[in-house]
């Protein structure tokens, strides 16, 4: 597919414009056919949506993860998209759309983080912790619930569990050297939380 080939590139416009006209093809297609199978094109307006993220277009983006979900309301991904996409404009609604891809992701530590992290911040604590939680049982190597287990813990009051956490997501994020903004903070309230417990 061409699209990929441009997203390569850094040609973002001219890989929406080639994933445009794909999906116009099967569309017209699917008019002039009659199948008995139905071919889902929710892959394709998903891709879209990331693409449409990626040129800053929110617009286009929410359409395309939602175009997604019509084509099948249980393909989760488009949820954790959407809930990532309107977290700041309608937390309300995003922790709908996380809380959905989260039960169609029940297996999927990424969809769980994405909902538990999603909670922590909307200061649901403890069920947000239960997802942290449930997120690293199923991949204890996925560095990011660390942080916002220890997040969670925090505003718990539970400082020597939440020091340990971030300590954890210290050392994974280390391995992988990546989230250096949030691998800073963890390591200032790790700092704070041991001053405070020595001092």
């Amino acid at each position: 597919m061409r699209a990929t080939t441009y997203v390569a590139l850094h040609q973002l416009d001219s890989a929406a414009v080639e994933l445009d006209t794909l999906l116009a093809r099967l569309r017209r297609r699917e008019e002039e056919h009659v199948t008995h199978i139905y071919e889902s094109k929710a892959l394709l307006y998903y891709a879209m949506g990331l693409l449409q993220a990626s040129r800053r277009d929110q617009t286009a983006a929410r359409t395309a993860f939602e175009r997604a979900l019509i084509e099948d309301l249980s393909f989760y991904p488009a949820h954790i998209a959407l809930g990532q996409l309107n977290f700041g404009r309608d937390p309300v609604g995003s922790l709908r759309e996380l809380e959905q891809a989260a039960a169609g992701g029940a297996s999927d530590p990424e969809a769980r983080y994405e909902y538990g992290a999603a909670l922590v911040r909307a200061k649901r604590v403890p069920e947000g912790t239960a997802e942290l939680r449930a997120a690293i049982g199923l991949e204890p190597y996925f560095a990011d619930p660390y942080f916002w287990l220890g997040e969670g813990l925090l505003a718990q009051g539970d400082s020597s569990a939440a020091l340990a956490t971030f300590q954890t997501y210290v050392a994974r994020c280390s391995a992988r050297g990546v989230a250096a903004g949030n691998r800073a903070r963890a390591s200032h309230g790790a700092s704070a939380i041991t001053g405070g417990v020595n001092g």
